[in-house]
């Protein structure tokens, strides 16, 4: 059994029952219960709740007594909170039939709610005839050993049973009484009232915990995509704290290079070391592989030992744990790694494997999201690379413009003569701007001046360049003109490549905020599609969804006109094709494609687009489509922002799906 039962103190001396209404009795009880559990503090534990109850009606009632409570891991069987048993031998005889076949709570304490309406179930040997209230185990207890009289009473607050109040007396003749059955029922309803109040207390504390770590979280998720080391140390210990537990991440695959194996963290060095060597020491096959294959596991003593067993430098008893959840981590289908929660003392409730869950869920789309920041980084350095390192181009041209001198590289890269005016080499739209800055260089005498133009290539290809003209016509030595002309046709289109790397991650990251915390996915597939419209530049954006039926449904979209919410579309070959192959279809002129993709853009009076699948969990939920009005390519950069968009909505859409399943878990339970 995991809960504590240890003995109570020993009953006092007995007290003249039959001289006190059953009315007062029970007051005196129930005034030493309260004075036993003041509300100090805030409710007690619902052992001690137990104990003290158990105790105190004991004293008034006499015999041996137990409370069952139902056990806080699966909800379904019943434990014992608290026993008091003058016989040794009862009570190690009923440790370990309880242990064996613990009793359920259906066949207990909802049977004897069933059986007694009064609240109160009085059974006297030979039990035949009442056994069919009793789970077989109890009855084979009571058999087993001199009990004449048994009192049992269901914890019922509400239309809820929490448990099972019993009192026994094993000499024959000693009948409990009517008094006695009266101030049993009232130490119960007591009793049933507290542990309601604590269940109550302690779902407070765990929603105010839950939201503790959640906030601490998404502090930390921005922070991700500067530095993901961070956030991983800083999910474990906000973790470890709220829970009470030592909590640990072991990272896998590509990750292990960029933030190294993971972290642990508990306010005890040494266990943080033991979890530490657990996670990165344990043999293929074992508790972190089993995460990482099923998903999810928890394990309790004493399964906690074998595990300790098969890991690589710790011995058995140098990880003291009673329980291990584990849980993977994983984003678009791929393990990320495992985060793994320990306690030395009890184990995990379902309240707090939920609260798990939810982190690891948030946890694994913000290193998701910070490892396709670090690749688009890593795309603009590498623009920024070429741009650094390109081959300037240097002349030297006389007052009228003519050229004079130019390097080899320079001769061998532009259409330029030696002896003709520069001007020929400018594209016609561009040379009033170096006329200009011929006039403005000239009249600084000596000052530099700095002009973009289009020029011709010898390759045939109009660059841009950046001209820097220094005029040393008053120095002996040269005059001339310096031009230094650097191609920067690349860093520009860079600067812009950036620029709108720089849009396209805002609305990302918008989007993945937005993601984590809306309440309604119409609202958050509105935001997008507006969004995504305004960066692309196209002339229309929609999302639609796969129905059950095979139609799609707009769900969001630019246009007014789209009938968001109510239009269906039956999908024609060309969106059967995107449907079925789950793959980018990208059109950059309708007119140049079959009739079926004509037939579907006529409509919409549109010539060119993308059409995206949204992937959830391997299968398509619907597509993400752009359009515009003329002909168009899109880039690859903008495919790859299209594609990560429709990914952070998938993700919206799965974690969507799981707080309603989780909700439902929820009301279920209470």
């Amino acid at each position: 059994m995991s809960r504590a039962t240890s003995a109570l103190p020993a009953p006092r001396a007995a007290r003249p029952r039959s001289a006190a209404p059953a009315a007062e009795r029970a007051a005196r009880v129930l005034l030493e219960v309260h004075a036993a559990t003041g509300d100090e503090g805030g409710p007690r534990a619902p052992d001690d709740l137990c104990r003290v109850a158990l105790s105190a009606l004991l004293d008034d009632v006499g015999g041996d007594g137990t409370v069952w409570l139902t056990d806080p891991v699966d909800g379904a069987t019943l434990q014992a909170a608290a026993v008091r048993i003058a016989d040794a031998g009862a009570l190690d005889e009923l440790m370990h039939l309880t242990a064996l076949h613990p009793p359920r709570l259906d066949d207990g304490a909802r049977g004897c709610a069933d059986a007694a309406p009064d609240g109160v179930l009085v059974l006297t040997d030979p039990w035949a005839g009442e056994g069919q209230v009793l789970p077989a185990r109890l009855r084979r207890w009571l058999d087993a050993h001199p009990t004449a009289h048994a009192l049992l009473l269901p914890l019922r607050y509400g239309d809820r049973v929490l448990g099972l109040l019993e009192v026994v007396r094993r000499r024959p003749g000693r009948r409990f009484t009517a008094a006695d059955t009266a101030v049993a029922r009232q130490v119960a309803r007591h009793l049933a009232t507290s542990l309601a109040d604590a269940a109550l207390h302690e779902l407070e504390r765990s929603t105010a915990r839950r939201e503790r770590v959640l906030a601490a979280v998404s502090r930390t998720v921005d922070e991700a995509l500067r530095h993901p080391e961070e956030l991983v140390r800083d999910v474990v210990r906000a973790v470890s704290e709220q829970l009470g537990a030592v909590v640990g991440i072991r990272l896998v695959g590509p990750w292990v290079d960029q933030l190294g194996p993971g972290a642990v963290h508990h306010p005890d060095p040494g266990t943080a070391s033991a979890l530490e060597r657990f996670l990165l020491g344990e043999r293929p096959g074992g508790f972190v592989d089993r995460c990482l294959g099923e998903g999810r596991r928890h394990v309790s003593a004493p399964a906690i030992g074998s595990l300790v067993a098969g890991s690589v430098g710790l011995d058995p008893d140098g990880l003291p744990l009673t329980a291990a959840y584990g849980v993977r981590l994983q984003a678009r289908g791929e393990p990320l790694g495992v985060l793994v929660a320990g306690r030395p003392a009890g184990v995990f409730a379902l309240e707090e494997r939920r609260l798990v869950d939810v982190v690891v869920d948030r946890l694994s789309l913000a290193l998701d999201n910070a490892a396709l920041l670090a690749a688009t980084r890593a795309s603009a350095r590498r623009h920024e690379a070429v741009v650094q390192h390109s081959t300037d181009m240097l002349m030297l041209v006389d007052a009228h413009g003519r050229t004079t001198w130019a390097s080899a590289s320079t001769l061998r890269r532009a259409a330029l003569e030696i002896g003709r005016s520069v001007l020929g080499i400018v594209v016609p739209e561009d040379r009033p701007l170096v006329v200009e800055a011929f006039a403005r260089v000239t009249a600084s005498q000596g000052e530099t001046t700095t002009t973009d133009v289009r020029v011709r290539m010898r390759d045939g290809r109009v660059r841009t360049v950046e001209v820097v003209a220094n005029d040393l016509l008053a120095d002996a030595a040269v005059r001339s003109i310096v031009l230094t002309v650097r191609d920067v046709t690349d860093e520009r289109e860079a600067a812009r490549a950036l620029q709108l790397q720089a849009r396209q991650q805002a609305v990302l990251a918008g989007i993945g905020s937005r993601a984590l915390t809306a309440t309604r996915l119409d609202d958050l597939f509105d935001h997008a599609c507006h969004a995504v419209n305004d960066v692309l530049g196209t002339d229309s954006t929609g999302l639609l969804e796969l129905m059950p039926e095979g139609d799609l449904l707009v769900r969001a979209g630019t246009l007014k006109s789209s009938g968001i919410g109510t239009t269906r579309i039956v999908p024609d070959a060309a969106l059967a094709q995107v449907l079925s192959l789950s793959r980018t279809v990208v059109v950059e002129d309708y007119l140049d494609h079959p009739e079926s993709w004509r037939r579907l853009a006529e409509p919409f009076g549109v010539r060119s687009g993308v059409v995206l699948p949204v992937v959830l969990e391997g299968r398509v939920w619907g597509l993400m489509s752009c359009h515009d009005t003329v002909p168009r390519r899109f880039s690859q950069v903008e495919l790859d922002f299209l594609q990560t968009a429709c990914t952070v909505l998938a993700g919206a859409v799965h974690r969507a799906r799981q707080d309603r399943a989780r909700r439902l878990e929820e009301v279920e339970l209470h």
